[in-house]
């Protein structure tokens, strides 16, 4: 099933680690990442994980107000696209998603702000979005194993049982939130 077999690499950020100077460093390969040296010092986990591994569960990922606004063009779909089909066809890798506690996590709930991948991690809920609304329109009613309209959105797009902003697994910024929802 298309929608199980897409696989997302990620990045976690954890607690513990070095300082340099007054800025938190994270290294992935030749990759730096600088964050403001308000955030305390945490070293960076790498872990491959599938992407439905890493939004199933109640938990939300918030774009910062740093990041940019959702900019991909038709090329940049596309390329993700061919990317998952590929995937389907027996695993490729399709890039990183690097994320940190935003420090409002509970034992419950877990949210997640996102260092980089925003705009991957948006195409991907906004094709998950398309495929619940095509299932919708056409009235399918999925299978035991294919996708269905309710395992899509209580496993991808919505935190069940949660109100608000807390709704939703994915919150953008700004009008790309409005957009989304």
């Amino acid at each position: 099933m298309l929608v199980r077999t897409v696989f997302e690499p990620a990045i976690r950020v954890k607690e513990g680690g070095n300082c340099f100077g007054n800025q938190a460093v994270f290294r992935v390969s030749w990759q730096a990442i600088v964050l403001p040296s308000t955030l305390e010092c945490r070293t960076m986990q790498a872990e491959h994980r599938p992407f439905t591994d890493i939004i199933k569960g109640k938990r939300q990922f918030t774009i910062p107000v740093f990041q940019r606004d959702y900019s991909w063009t038709t090329k940049q779909c596309e390329q993700m696209w061919n990317d998952v089909l590929r995937v389907s066809e027996g695993g490729h890798f399709i890039g990183s998603i690097i994320y940190m506690d935003t420090g409002t996590s509970s034992a419950s709930f877990q949210n997640w702000l996102v260092i980089d991948g925003q705009q991957r991690l948006t195409s991907l809920t906004l094709l998950l979005t398309a495929l619940r609304d095509h299932l919708t329109e056409t009235g399918y009613k999925g299978t035991e194993d294919g996708p269905s309209v309710n395992s899509i959105n209580d496993e991808f797009l919505k935190n069940a049982n949660e109100e608000g902003n807390r709704r939703y697994k994915l919150a953008l910024r700004r009008a790309d939130d409005a957009t989304l929802r």
